[in-house]
């Protein structure tokens, strides 16, 4: 899968995945604390930025992006297709998007493993 290391200076470095445990292992020894200084040193200059975060891209319109803090409390966000019915009959899929403050540091990778195994409605139980 593609995936990429977004910091806080809205730069970003694109790689690919291999395995969930692959993610799960960036996703753990990447230095979020620091990242998560240098956004908020630069938002108290009224500096653009962004939260550094882990960002994995199954296919078009399929993400799932994880922004840890100084104390790995996430933010999430999760972009998939979903199917409904219009009038009850006609099919329609769209790109949902659902996102959650305060996920932990053992959600965050057990939605790493759910991604991986395209679990999209176990990811959507989490983040509810």
């Amino acid at each position: 899968m593609n995936a990429w290391i977004q910091k806080h200076d809205l730069s970003a470095e694109e790689f690919t995945l291999s395995s969930p445990q692959e993610a799960i292992e960036i996703l753990l020894t990447f230095d979020w604390a620091t990242e998560s200084q240098k956004q908020k040193e630069k938002e108290e200059n009224d500096i653009e930025n962004c939260p550094a975060g882990l960002g994995i891209v199954a296919q078009k319109g399929l993400f799932l992006h994880i922004c840890p803090d100084e104390d790995f409390k996430c933010l999430v966000s999760f972009r998939y297709p979903k199917t409904t019915k219009i009038l009850g009959i006609l099919p329609r899929t769209f790109h949902h998007l659902n996102s959650a403050e305060e996920v932990t540091k053992v959600q965050a990778t057990e939605l790493i493993k759910l991604f991986f195994a395209s679990q999209y409605s176990e990811i959507e139980e989490i983040l509810k």
